[in-house]
């Protein structure tokens, strides 16, 4: 077997296409292509026999500003400071006030999905080669530290694995959640929940009796002179609620990308009032019958309860969806949609820091306290009152 390593600089110089297919549709490589420039890139490909078999982007970042990538907020942020007890921080404030810049990232751009690319099974001299070169971008970039983030034990197994063996430490930095559409009809779903059933099932029947407000599906992107204002005004609900909440959106440009792109299944609902403006909307891509509903935008917050709640479920089950991946955030109310939590890590390798020692210690102890909050969360709001895994190196 013929293995060659090759970095690339730019999206243009590779494509990879298929390497993606049973990855999530943020790891594709049109959502890289059509999102913003975050950081400078570097793509490692390994190469079987002249053949891509595996890729890692990686994001070089030398300064604050990027959404979601930096490793400073999301290891110690604003939700972290919350949730932790002051003298945590008070201990470690020597490493949390320092830069951390230049890092890297291997999380996709405004995606929530890290991990190896590729299709088929690797052997481990491909994983210890790749090991091998993120060693050298990182020195080359003279990075403080790496993140290897939103990982999941279901898809990156042996990819944590790999790098826990190789000095990193795996950590535990949130949980997403995911709906398996297992109900025949909305009947089904709504015997499932029990109460709270009953309730959405009321919920969803004032909705949609509004007689302000009608809900549609857009399955066209159509961007003609006739159809172009209807298609800008979505995207500007959807930048104006995300900077409700963040301090940096996705682009203009961005969303017409993604609109544009036809290689991405996707689907927009939305909620338009009598005076014809859209009030509401969400961005859902579909790939192998799993929902992704991504980005939304509204004026008012029953709309958000509606589209992100009965009328979501009720998609899926008449698509004939196998489930819905709900992502992170709001976990609470999507558990109690019947959502169930799956655990994600981040590796992190330090190779130029100051105090070295606290930070790694202080990462073991954030580690600690976000499993507890989660196993503790999943144990009150699963149906089942069923907790969730932690990977054995980590436990």
């Amino acid at each position: 077997m013929s293995l060659e390593i090759i970095v690339y600089n730019s999206l243009k110089e590779i494509n990879w296409g298929d390497l993606s297919v049973n990855r999530s549709v943020f790891q594709a490589w049109e959502w890289y292509q059509s999102s913003n420039s975050i950081g400078e890139l570097e793509i490692i490909v390994i190469k079987k026999n002249t053949i891509p078999i595996a890729v890692l982007p990686i994001y070089i970042l030398k300064d604050k500003g990027y959404y979601y990538h930096n490793p400073k907020d999301i290891f110690c942020g604003e939700r972290e400071r919350k949730l932790f007890n002051n003298q945590l921080f008070r201990r470690f404030e020597k490493i949390l006030d320092k830069e951390w810049f230049p890092c890297a990232v291997t999380v996709s751009p405004y995606g929530y999905r890290g991990g190896l690319i590729h299709s088929t099974k690797l052997n481990d001299d491909v994983y210890e080669k790749i090991i091998e070169v993120i060693d050298n971008v990182c020195i080359k970039h003279k990075v403080k530290l790496i993140s290897h983030y939103y990982l999941n034990e279901d898809d990156d197994d042996k990819w944590i694995k790999k790098l826990y063996i190789h000095d990193y430490n795996v950590i535990n930095t949130g949980a997403d959640c995911n709906i398996d559409i297992t109900w025949r009809s909305m009947d089904e779903y709504y015997s499932y929940l029990g109460s709270r059933g009953r309730k959405m099932r009321s919920f969803s029947k004032n909705m949609k009796k509004k007689a302000d407000v009608r809900w549609e599906i857009i399955d066209q992107f159509d961007f003609s002179p006739n159809n172009k204002r209807k298609m800008d005004s979505i995207i500007q609900l959807f930048i104006k609620t995300s900077l409700k909440y963040n301090d940096v959106s996705p682009s203009f440009h961005f969303f017409q990308n993604l609109f544009k792109n036809e290689s991405l299944e996707k689907l927009i609902m939305i909620g338009v009032n009598t005076s014809g403006i859209i009030q509401s909307s969400l961005f859902c891509f579909v790939k192998e019958s799993i929902f992704y509903p991504k980005f939304f935008g509204s004026l008012t917050s029953d709309d958000y309860f509606y589209l992100g709640g009965p009328w979501l479920i009720e998609t899926a089950i008449r698509k004939k969806f196998k489930r819905i991946e709900m992502g992170g955030g709001s976990h609470q109310a999507k558990l109690q949609r019947g959502g169930k939590l799956r655990l994600l890590y981040s590796a992190v390798k330090v190779y130029d820091f100051d105090d070295e020692f606290l930070l790694n210690t202080y990462l073991k102890q954030y580690h600690m306290t976000k499993l507890n909050y989660f196993c503790n969360m999943a144990e009150k709001y699963h149906k089942d009152h069923s907790s969730v895994n932690a990977l054995e190196i980590i436990k």
